[in-house]
Formats: structure tokens, sequence, C-alpha cells
């Protein structure tokens, strides 16, 4: 038993309690198919939002497969789990995680906040590194002005400035400068 009303458009699988929009043969609980040539979106709106296509939250994935949400609303996006929020990027667009108050304004893009110890690991292969690059440009040396590199393979830090090494310290906590000290 079940319901179809136009097969492009709403089947109901009562067997198997599944929901079909777009297809008459629904995988999931909520199932919404569309040609590779559409977009395919959510959107959920409210009173207060509106109801345009440029109000309230759209959830969905586009024509090239990208999953997109987005708050059309000039408030932030919030997760969270355990009702708790967890995570929030705010209506600047700052990543805000374990707090939903910006850091201090010259870095401000990503803050990372605990009631008790703080930070960030970056994991990475055994025989390759952790890097953190500062950029002000988007190609050649540009993309990686000044550096912070941690090589697995050979225990070491090195230190870049203008695009070049600066300072190693190696795995038996020896420093080689490439300038004067």
């Amino acid at each position: 038993d079940g319901l179809t009303v136009d097969t492009n458009t709403l089947h109901v699988d009562a067997t198997n309690n599944l929901v079909g929009i777009g297809t008459t043969s629904p995988a999931r609980l909520l199932h919404q198919h569309v040609s590779s040539s559409a977009a395919n979106y959510h959107s959920f709106t409210n009173d207060t939002t509106g109801s345009g296509a440029s109000n309230g939250l759209l959830i969905g994935l586009t024509q090239d497969e990208h999953g997109i949400v987005w708050n059309y609303e000039n408030q932030p996006l919030r997760i969270g789990t355990n009702n708790t929020e967890r995570m929030r990027i705010d209506s600047s667009g700052r990543l805000l995680l374990g707090t939903t108050t910006e850091g201090a304004a010259n870095a401000n893009h990503l803050t990372i906040a605990d009631t008790s110890s703080a930070g960030m690991t970056l994991r990475s292969g055994a025989s390759n590194s952790g890097n953190m690059y500062f950029s002000d440009g988007t190609s050649g040396a540009d993309e990686y002005r000044g550096a912070i590199q941690y090589h697995h393979s050979s225990n070491s830090f090195v230190f870049s400035t203008d695009a070049s090494t600066a300072l190693t310290l190696d795995s038996s906590q020896n420093a080689t400068f490439a300038g004067t000290v």
C-alpha cells in the first residue's frame, strides 16, 4: 500500500514507511531526487524571516554536487551537540568554537575557547609535515610568505620569513639560523 501523486512529485511507500519526492523508490525516510540539471534545496522560513527565495535557511545540493547550508538572515549559524552550542559562524563569517564571542580584533576569524585548557591539534602522517602558512596573496610565494612547519620525518621545526627558511630547530633542540643572530 502507498500513495503516489504524479510519479515526479510525491510517492509514499507505506510498507517501508518511506517518502519519496521526485522518486518512486525512496531509499531513506525522506528521499528527494531531482535531475542533475537542477539544484535540490530545502528552505525553512518563519513569520519573522519572510517566505521569499532569499529568506530563512537553505539546505541542499547544488547542480555540481556541492552540499550547501545557507542562512540568508543576519543571524549566526549555530551547530551543537548534547543540547549545547559547540560551533557558530557569526553574521560576519567568523568561526567560533566553544564560544559566542570573537577574539582580538586582529585575530578574530577563528576563536577557540574552553573553560579549561584550549588548543588546536594538527595531525599529519609520520613522514609528512604539519604546516601553518601566512599569506598575502593567492599565487606563488605570496601564498607562503611566512610559515611554521613541523617535519615529522626529521622531528624538526622550521620557521620561515619572506618565503625562506629563517630558523630550524632540530630533534636535538639545536638551532640553525639562516641569518645573523
